[in-house]
């Protein structure tokens, strides 16, 4: 009789222990969230997918929109433009993700060409990473690309094998030239 006493006083323990603990365990609540704002520019509702803290999907009239969000870093694609845009945004109190207005003809409106002159005998390889993510094929010869403006990591394979890395504002204004030594 005594070693139930001590089982069942031990199972009662832990039923209190984790009473206690559970609401520590629970996922994030409302008042972890801060107020970001959304403004649609493209000139048609669009849904967008934010990847991070927590995955969100939205679907988003044109205009401001005002959501709340766990803080943190998210990765965001959306359609529109007659493309798919990706880029990153910081989820602060206040913070502002702008989606930009449509050329006429299609393309976002950051959208810009950077010349390439492939001088290497060979084709290329080039993989961006930034604004929006991006791997172009260059044959031999010149030829523009379109991307978004803005600030890229790349990547670019040729030569037999060489790989060039950095980072670079496109478009960098005249021609980008690659030739193997």
């Amino acid at each position: 009789m005594r070693i139930w006493k001590i089982a069942i006083s031990g199972v009662l323990a832990v039923v209190l222990l984790l009473t206690a603990i559970a609401p520590a365990l629970a996922a994030p609540e409302l008042k972890d969230k801060v107020q970001v704002q959304i403004q649609n520019k493209t000139g048609s509702s669009v849904v967008i997918t934010l990847t991070g803290p927590a995955t969100v999907y939205l679907r988003l009239n044109t205009g401001k929109t005002k959501t709340e969000l766990i803080p943190g870093s998210y990765k965001y694609s959306y359609n529109a433009c007659g493309t798919t845009i990706t880029g990153t945004f910081k989820a602060k109190s206040g913070a502002t993700l702008a989606l930009p207005k449509c050329k006429k003809g299609g393309g976002a409106a950051n959208e810009a060409k950077q010349k390439i002159s492939n001088n290497t005998g060979g084709s290329l390889t080039i993989i961006l990473t930034g604004p929006k993510n991006y791997t172009f094929y260059v044959a031999t010869g010149k030829q523009q690309i379109s991307l978004i403006k803005g600030r890229y990591n790349y990547t670019i394979y040729g030569c037999g094998g060489a790989v060039l890395t950095g980072t670079r504002k496109l478009p960098g204004g005249g021609n980008w030239v690659f030739w193997c030594y």
